[in-house]
């Protein structure tokens, strides 16, 4: 009898999960890149002589930000990983 008890609650349990709303936000948490873009450090933006543009974007000065190259052209867009959700 136990048994049955525990396999409906856990059955119940699960569908209340599965019902229960998701918080979603467009933006990524601190820290991250958004999606289609790649994490780039400091020593990278050294190694290709970019130190100056990297100074530019690392608003949060922990050097790590987020760069997504264009698709058919050189170059790509720059911003620091210190994405907040919009307000």
């Amino acid at each position: 009898m136990k048994r049955r008890s525990y396999a409906a609650m856990g059955v119940s349990l699960v569908a209340f999960l599965a019902a229960a709303p998701s918080p979603v936000s467009g933006a990524p948490p601190v820290g991250q890149c958004p999606d289609s873009f790649v994490v780039a450090t400091r020593e990278e933006a050294v190694e290709m002589g970019q130190l100056a543009l990297f100074e530019a974007v690392n608003n949060n000065g922990d050097d790590i930000i987020c760069f997504r190259p264009f698709n058919k052209k050189p170059g790509g867009a720059l911003v620091d990983n210190t994405a907040r959700p919009q307000a």
